[in-house]
């Protein structure tokens, strides 16, 4: 059959996972060499169109055209083919599984071995699969996502809750934080000078008598209680912590509304100020526009005496 795009197109779409479907149209392949720049085109575009599962199948019929057309294409099909594999590969191991993983793995090293590329597409290649997740590993990553995000949710504050944590005991609370055990650094020093043999099992091995022993069990004992102490130290802190955590919300908005409310009533009694000053001021007017008694005669000294009958008719 003479080599068409289409024709490549229909036997790609029934190319299987079975080594005879894979190596009957690898042949065609390599007997069409000569049309190598289109079909490796070709075959790219179809690849990334192609299912999850059919990915790996368009691999390896790359994998059979390179390995049994070295003697009749020499370095065209493997020069043309290592244009694309990065690409492809990077779409076969996007979100893929382990076991594909490993089989890509598996086929880069079968080129190395058969020097089908040189080093640095085959280096390409394996940092291209290097940088996959695989599915399963993908879903524990979401999975461990998925219970932070619950935890957090858990632990987060509700600043819906009507529970208002008292000021003194947030002041306490936050006070115990400052000396946490994760800022004792005293503490954090001994444990980091503590010898490797009490935490190394093989230090049994080279003990030689029983004094050595009981020296060992000593230090290992002395070394275990300071590690639990220091435990329980870091367990209560991260409870206060969670605690401080989800009464943080709560808190900041009982301040937000006394805020709110004392606000409020500082207009209010500035309004009163106001309202006092313009009575003062409004009273001090009243005050001048009333008359001067001060130039009234002095009721202390009487009045003038009246004019007698004779002086009224004195002429």
């Amino acid at each position: 059959m003479a080599f068409t795009d289409q024709s490549f197109r229909g036997k790609l779409a029934e190319l299987n996972s079975t080594q005879q479907s894979i190596q009957t149209l690898s042949l065609w392949l390599i007997h069409h060499r000569k049309h190598v720049d289109t079909y490796v085109n070709i075959w790219n575009t179809e690849l990334r169109k192609a299912s999850r599962q059919r990915k790996l199948t368009f691999i390896y019929l790359a994998n059979d055209v390179l390995q049994n057309g070295r003697k009749k294409g020499g370095s065209t099909l493997s020069n043309k083919f290592g244009e694309v594999l990065p690409d492809a590969f990077k779409h076969t191991a996007i979100e893929t599984d382990e076991q594909t993983i490993q089989k890509l793995m598996r086929i880069v090293g079968i080129w190395e071995e058969r020097k089908i590329f040189d080093s640095n597409i085959l280096s390409s290649l394996r940092q291209v699969i290097g940088g996959a997740v695989p599915v399963s590993k993908k879903k524990r990553i979401e999975d461990v996502k998925l219970a932070l995000q619950e935890q957090l949710a858990k632990d987060s504050p509700d600043e819906n809750s009507d529970e208002v944590p008292d000021s003194d005991d947030m002041v306490k609370l936050i006070t115990s934080l400052i000396e946490s055990a994760s800022s004792d650094a005293e503490i954090r020093q001994k444990i980091a000078g503590l010898p490797q043999t009490v935490s190394d099992a093989s230090a049994l091995k080279k003990i030689k008598d029983k004094a050595e022993a009981e020296r060992l069990a000593t230090s290992v004992e002395d070394a275990s209680k300071m590690l639990n102490d220091y435990n329980e130290r870091l367990a209560q802190e991260l409870n206060d912590r969670k605690k401080l955590f989800r009464s943080l919300a709560p808190f900041v908005n009982s301040q937000r509304e006394k805020l709110a409310e004392s606000e409020e009533r500082l207009k209010e009694y500035k309004q009163k100020l106001q309202d006092v000053a313009a009575a003062r001021t409004e009273l001090e007017h009243h005050i001048k526009s009333l008359p001067d008694f001060s130039m009234l005669p002095d009721k202390d000294a009487g009045l003038a005496p009246l004019p007698s009958a004779g002086d009224l008719f004195k002429l």
